[in-house]
């Protein structure tokens, strides 16, 4: 079964303002019909991997925009991925970024 959250109501069809997506134990957050969340993931996978999105890219500033449950972190800003093992190393490589678009 798949469930909406809209505005704390449940629908059988969402706005794509903003909703949220449930199924099989996962969660997935949109906004505008890209996948989207500012202060926690967009994505939560029942296995317990997680990803964040802004604005359908993946996306994160203050960590892993990816972490997956055997411990691997990903780092993208602006859907670009970024190869760090670190805050500053990902703050480092993102402000050489050529136009940080």
């Amino acid at each position: 079964m798949i469930t909406y959250l809209y505005k704390s109501s449940c629908f059988s069809t969402p706005s794509f303002e903003e909703f949220k997506l449930f199924h099989n134990n996962s969660i997935k957050a949109f906004k505008n019909a890209k996948l989207h969340s500012i202060n926690s993931p967009a994505i939560r996978w029942n296995n317990g991997n997680f990803e964040y999105f802004k604005d359908g890219l993946r996306h994160r500033e203050d960590g892993p925009a990816a972490k997956w449950s055997n411990g691997k972190e990903e780092w993208f800003y602006k859907g670009i991925k970024i190869e760090a093992d670190s805050l500053s190393e990902f703050k480092e490589a993102v402000a050489s970024l050529p136009s940080k678009r």
